[in-house]
């Protein structure tokens, strides 16, 4: 193994002052956290089929030391002027000089710069420059480049060797700092190539778009786990701490902080999906019933897609289409090897009624394998959600064999997507067709997942936009999709279809029906299985109940709708008056008479008051619920 010089062992990656005692690490240290975290990740977090993405055009062996490579040369621009002559957060002048005192100790003869242009060289944007100059390509430059969370401009790194070159080796007229510098990036960088498994920097592959979107989504994650002290700002779980100043790289023992580190935090189990054997049997332990027929027959047929992508399912309400997607999800999890579910829906009112039936069905996962899957309620409201703020937290588990779902709260704030479950409102899955910063995690927690949209007709015409380009991504990534819907025009079916397929095919060649995209069928089972299309209308129905539904349209004021509704249910019944304005809402709830009770919801209260209306509503008409006769 390659020795570091003792300046570069000097170089530092951060520094603290806590309770009064000054903290740093080294440099090299932290590019070997991370370097470590990237392959855990690699092998023991993403899905198989995230994985599978990740090596479609290399080996697995190639794949590792990719990551690890990524790992460790992401805060290489870290070795250079610009960012270890930079002040410490909060400014500290003991600290700080304290650490310049380590450098010149450690051979560099002085320790300041031209920086009146410093910022123009920030440490990600430096450390593709560098890493590009010795030879590496630009779709693993650029990833470098990127990691904290937006892709560099072009111009901005051109300009580096020429313009900001002080930035990198030090004063533009002094060749000794330059020479001290130069050396310094030349051992690092050739003790990493060592480390990595690399000979010379041409041997590191190119990447495609999608594999480079999900490796910069790793190693943000890597890298902000890497950085973490402890578990959250709120606990005493230590995972990578800072070192006193008196300590240096080789007083630790860099496998043992790693190990211990990522047992501390790998607090929830992933999800093992298996196979399903038996329809029946498997509604029956999910769902505590048999199937219905329809739910039968659809069932079973996306059981014989080979390689399940998108799966639309247009039927009537009420037939249990929740239940089917949960079942799906299952079967389509342990075909293309994902280890998550997202379900998303159109309103946060919807999103707190199935996220119940969602932790219900996760509960039954756990306790079958005793495991303890993390969830997330991805809505503005969600701490006023009941059901979710009941769980229990996943670091406060500590001998339970019975499994049970938790919350992973390491998984919060923008890091929120990786949690292995989630519901949430669609805005949650839009976002990944938004141009924004830490998109690539976005992204990266969609991959792992199997995605169930609801409601798929709810959404207007801006929304379907930007669905299409998620879809779009979800088929790079080979994500199986779920689409629910009542009542679905053709047009958005095909839509979303073919966005599909340009996603995971890059072209919108379709082996289907001549007339599949006239199809009128009901209720409609549409699987796009590779690049072929499977459209399934013929299921039975004959166990079904049947409904008679009218439609009548009447246009009359609140006090002639109210004595509408009320002769509508004289015999018993519950009727529903939906508005579009709260006052409206109100003026009718006034007029309901006395003896017949009403629950008047709208988006003017509190959300307190109203997360105990919908607790009340749901117990009265929702899934499973006791319904009153009037």
């Amino acid at each position: 193994m390659m020795n570091l010089f003792p300046a570069t062992k000097a170089l530092w990656g951060k520094k603290a002052v806590h309770d009064d005692q000054e903290f740093w690490l080294p440099l090299v240290v932290h590019l070997i956290d991370t370097k470590n975290v990237m392959q855990w990740l690699y092998n023991n977090w993403i899905s198989e089929g995230t994985r599978k993405i990740l090596q479609q055009n290399l080996s697995p062996e190639d794949t590792q030391k990719l990551v690890g490579f990524l790992g460790f040369y992401h805060d290489f621009g870290k070795a250079t002027p610009a960012f270890q002559y930079k002040q410490s957060f909060p400014r500290n002048k003991d600290l700080d000089e304290d650490i310049n005192e380590n450098l010149r100790r450690a051979g560099f003869s002085s320790i300041s710069m031209d920086n009146y242009r410093v910022r123009k060289s920030p440490h990600p944007i430096a450390g593709e420059t560098l890493l590009e100059s010795f030879g590496l390509n630009e779709s693993i430059g650029s990833i470098i480049g990127s990691h904290h969370g937006l892709p560099p401009k072009r111009d901005l790194t051109s300009k580096q060797l020429n313009t900001y070159a002080s930035n990198l080796w030090g004063r533009d007229r002094d060749t000794k700092i330059q020479d001290e510098w130069k050396s310094v990036q030349n051992n690092l960088f050739k003790y990493g190539l060592v480390l990595c498994g690399y000979d010379d920097i041409k041997e590191v592959p190119e990447v495609t778009l999608p594999q480079a979107v999900i490796l910069e989504g790793m190693l943000i994650m890597a890298d902000w786990l890497a950085s973490s002290e402890k578990l959250t700002n709120y606990s005493n779980i230590s995972l990578f701490p800072l070192i006193s100043l008196e300590k240096d790289f080789d007083s630790l023992n860099m496998k043992d902080r790693y190990q211990q580190a990522i047992q501390r935090w790998d607090i929830s189990d992933r999800w093992m999906p298996e196979k399903i054997a038996s329809v029946n049997e498997q509604y029956r332990l999910r769902f505590n019933f048999i199937p219905r027929p329809v739910q039968k027959e659809m069932s079973e047929t996306i059981s014989q897609a080979n390689d399940p992508g998108l799966i639309i399912i247009e039927a009537p309400t009420g037939i249990g289409k929740t239940e089917l997607a949960l079942t799906a999800a299952e079967q389509l999890a342990f075909k293309q090897g994902k280890s998550g579910l997202y379900m998303g829906l159109p309103t946060q009112a919807t999103t707190n009624a199935m996220f119940s039936r969602v932790k219900e069905w996760l509960n039954s996962i756990a306790k079958e394998q005793a495991t303890h899957p993390d969830v997330k309620l991805l809505q503005g409201k969600a701490k006023f959600n009941k059901t979710y703020t009941k769980l229990p937290y996943a670091e406060n588990i500590y001998d339970d064999t019975d499994g049970a779902v938790v919350i992973n709260s390491w998984f919060a704030g923008k890091k929120s997507s990786l949690s292995h479950f989630a519901v949430g409102t669609i805005d949650n899955l839009l976002l990944t067709a938004l141009k924004q910063k830490h998109l690539f995690l976005r992204h990266l927690g969609f991959s792992d997942k199997v995605v169930i949209i609801d409601e798929l007709h709810a959404y207007d015409s801006y929304m379907s936009s930007y669905l299409e380009k998620a879809i779009k991504w979800l088929g790079a990534y080979h994500v199986p999709v779920i689409a629910l819907s009542a009542t679905l025009p053709k047009k958005k079916r095909n839509d979303l279809l073919k966005a599909y397929l340009k996603g995971k095919y890059g072209s919108l060649k379709i082996k289907a029906n001549d007339n599949w995209e006239d199809n009128e069928g009901y209720p409609l089972l549409s699987i796009l299985d590779g690049n072929k299309l499977e459209q399934v209308s013929n299921f039975s129905i004959a166990n079904d109940e049947n409904r008679t539904i009218n439609v009548v349209r009447f246009n009359g004021n609140e006090e002639e709708i109210i004595n509408k509704a009320v002769a509508e249910i004289e015999d018993g019944g519950i009727a529903g008056i939906v508005v579009n304005t709260v006052k409206r809402a109100q003026d009718l709830a006034r007029l309901v008479p006395e003896n017949i009770e009403v629950l008047l919801l709208h988006s003017a209260y509190l959300t307190p008051e109203r997360e105990k209306i919908e607790e009340r509503l749901q117990a009265k008409i929702g899934k499973g619920a006791t319904r009153p006769k009037k």
